[in-house]
């Protein structure tokens, strides 16, 4: 009855560490289903904001370029004045789209990096929870051994109780 129960003890507290290795499997796998997720939609969503950034420096451009035309037939300087203003604006615009891009490619190698260390930690996890269950599989075999030890014991000097009967 008490190595039934120890044994019963024993596959409760391996159950128990399976079923813990288990849930942090699963939390790894969905944290890192949702991390790539974040990932293609952040970067998604940079993409169109730069396509709507370029798309509306192409409406400006195709704008400014009429508006030029009817005022250069007019007024020579006030074309000078607009080429400039075009292009300083076009300047800004290519600088915050190189700092979109610099943004999206900063926030990728962070995420990658995240990543990285999201899966380091859960690895480091799992290899403790694994030690501890060699520990607990060992601490179990002793035991077992000495519980086995003690009933040859008992069951010996039980043998010369009989044999002296």
């Amino acid at each position: 009855a008490a190595n039934r129960e120890q044994q019963e003890f024993t596959n409760e507290r391996f159950s128990e560490i399976e079923a813990r290795l288990t849930a942090v499997e699963e939390r790894w796998r969905k944290d890192h289903l949702s991390l790539e997720k974040d990932i293609v939609k952040e970067s998604k969503d940079i993409r169109e904001r730069m396509v709507k950034v370029q798309q509306q420096t192409d409406l400006d451009h195709a704008s400014r370029t009429q508006r030029e035309e009817g005022l250069a037939k007019q007024l020579q300087e006030m074309s000078d004045l607009y080429e400039q203003t075009w292009k300083t604006e076009r300047d800004e615009r290519e600088i915050a789209l190189q700092s979109l891009q610099e943004r999206l490619d900063q926030q990728s190698l962070t995420r990658t990096e995240q990543v990285s260390t999201y899966t380091d930690e859960l690895q480091t996890e799992l290899n403790a929870l694994r030690s501890e269950l060699k520990v607990e599989e060992d601490e179990r075999k002793v035991k077992d051994d000495e519980i086995v030890a003690a009933l040859n014991r008992y069951i010996e000097q039980f043998q010369k109780s009989l044999a002296i009967l």
